[in-house]
């Protein structure tokens, strides 16, 4: 049994973050994506990723890029929202709520309240068993074996596109790249015209993390 809540209230959030824990300790995301009521922003919230929204504000507004300060701010605003207008905070497994236990340690039973976990791999489970073994078996032999977000997203059945360069595609190597160039050029200006096409891959892959919960979550309620 799934418990349901209002997706069109809810808030879908997802971090990229470096893999190493001291370039990005837990409460220090270069990067939040935010999905409400259909429109996405994507936050960046690291010093070096400034110049990069304002070049992207400039050339490519048909993103939605805004720079803060810190993280912190960002998840503060998040979880008043959540509380003040009963709204639930939605990402594929623990891992953000991990990050904001991390910025608020003294808030962790409010944030349990109002956390949801969208990862239905025990939904596929029970539900969908067949195509479970079948997409595990599919990870056999790769880096990482667990099947997750964007592997029910390629169901046919589940009815989500996902742009083909996900695949070649590292968040993690994308924010470490565009980093090592502005800290050599000085400007998000200035940087190689591949590592500008990181940044602006770097939206879409978000956007299609937060999207592809809400529309993961829409299938399941929808046979639940």
């Amino acid at each position: 049994m799934v418990n349901k809540i209002d997706l069109d209230r809810a808030i879908f959030v997802d971090v990229e973050m470096r893999g190493s824990r001291d370039v990005d300790a837990w409460h220090e995301p270069p990067m939040i994506g935010v999905l409400l009521e259909g429109v996405y922003t994507a936050y960046a919230c690291k010093p070096f990723l400034k110049s990069s929204v304002e070049y992207q504000n400039l050339k490519k507004r048909e993103q939605n890029w805004r720079y803060c300060e810190s993280s912190s701010e960002v998840f503060s605003k998040l979880i008043d929202l959540a509380v003040n207008e009963d709204r639930k905070i939605v990402a594929y497994s623990n891992h953000e709520k991990k990050v904001m236990n991390a910025i608020f340690p003294d808030r962790k039973e409010l944030i349990k309240e109002i956390y949801v976990d969208a990862n239905m791999k025990n939904w596929f489970k029970k539900n969908r068993g067949t195509t479970f073994r079948k997409l595990k078996r599919n990870k056999k032999g790769q880096y990482n074996k667990s099947v997750g977000l964007k592997d029910f997203l390629n169901l046919e059945y589940v009815d989500y596109q996902i742009p083909k360069f996900f695949k070649r595609f590292s968040p993690a190597s994308a924010l470490t790249n565009i980093e090592n160039q502005i800290k050599t050029n000085g400007t998000h200006s200035e940087i190689t015209s591949r590592r500008k096409a990181d940044f602006t891959n770097l939206y879409s892959y978000n956007f299609h993390d937060c999207s592809g919960m809400e529309s993961l979550l829409r299938y399941v309620y929808s046979r639940s």
